[in-house]
């Protein structure tokens, strides 16, 4: 996740490896999605990019149709 501004006592309480370049930082989520946007924003921050490191449901399973050979249609 990436963001802007806001104050780094509180982020680093939601985003871990917290790494801070002017008013920008970057780092990884801890927890909920919802509690985390919810405590930077009491925080004066604001969320800029925000990527899943896992692949959805959807993803997983058309994955599992791909290697067992079976041909996927959207």
């Amino acid at each position: 996740m990436s963001g802007r501004g806001g104050e780094m006592a509180a982020l680093r309480m939601v985003v871990s490896g917290l790494d801070a370049s002017g008013e920008t930082w970057q780092g990884t989520l801890n927890g909920g999605i919802s509690e985390a946007i919810a405590t930077i924003d009491t925080a004066g921050g604001t969320v800029l990019n925000l990527r899943s490191a896992r692949p959805s449901l959807e993803d997983f399973f058309l994955k599992q149709l791909r290697d067992r050979g079976l041909t996927v249609s959207r």
